[in-house]
Formats: C-alpha cells, sequence, structure tokens
C-alpha cells in the first residue's frame, strides 16, 4: 500500500516483494482452528470476517477509499475517529463493543458467543 501510494504522489514505481506463503496463509487465517476447536467449516465472506457461525463486515468504504476494522485495536482507533469527525451517538454505541471484543481477545469469551447476528448487523449499519 505504502508503495502504491507513494506512486500515485510521485509517479515512480517501486519494487515490491510478497510472500506467496503469507498471502495464503492470511488467506486461511484461522480455518484450522476453527474446524478443531468448533467443527466449524468457514465459507468464502467477502469483505467480512466469520466470527464464529456469524459474519461481521469488516471492510468499510470511506471518502478517499477502503478501511478494515479486524479486532478490539481496530475499533477503538474506528470510535476516536467517529468521535472526531462528529459522529458522538454512533462513536458512544459502538464504543459499547470495545469491552466484549478485549473479553474474546483474553479467552473468557468466545466468538461465538460475543454478538448475535442482529447485534452485528445493527453495529455494521452504524459504520457506513
Amino acid at each position: 500500500m505504502v508503495a502504491h501510494y507513494h506512486r500515485e504522489t510521485t509517479g515512480q514505481g517501486q519494487h515490491v516483494d510478497v510472500s506467496m506463503q503469507e498471502a495464503v496463509a492470511n488467506a486461511l487465517d484461522t480455518t484450522q482452528q476453527a474446524w478443531d476447536l468448533q467443527g466449524l467449516i468457514f465459507k468464502r465472506t467477502g469483505c467480512s470476517r466469520a466470527l464464529g457461525e456469524r459474519v461481521a463486515r469488516a471492510v468499510y468504504p470511506c471518502k478517499d477509499g477502503y478501511m478494515a476494522c479486524w479486532s478490539p485495536n481496530d475499533l477503538k482507533v474506528l470510535v476516536q475517529w467517529m468521535d472526531e469527525a462528529g459522529f458522538h451517538d454512533e462513536a458512544k454505541e459502538a464504543s459499547q463493543y470495545i469491552e466484549i471484543w478485549e473479553r474474546v481477545e483474553n479467552g473468557s469469551l468466545s466468538l461465538s458467543q460475543a454478538l448475535t447476528q442482529d447485534e452485528l448487523n445493527r453495529f455494521q449499519e452504524q459504520c457506513r
């Protein structure tokens, strides 16, 4: 992305070395663990991410491109960004989920217990 930005701003290209193995590993994400631990087979979700048996949108269109929100730390940044942009009510609503995601990250809550699909859908509507 930095090389692309550099080309867009300067017109000068750069050599980018990409690991095929890392790309495949990233694409597979936690599919093996999902099967071993929960008996789930992940399916393609497009711009979303599987959370146990639920699906959460993870890529959001922005004025100048797209952003991805994958983790509690990303959600904290998103909430701060929404608040600074004047979306105070939306930021307040979204911030209530930070504690839930932190519980998932520290292992006291599983992904499939974290939110209902209705809660995910409502939260994602606010992030559009």
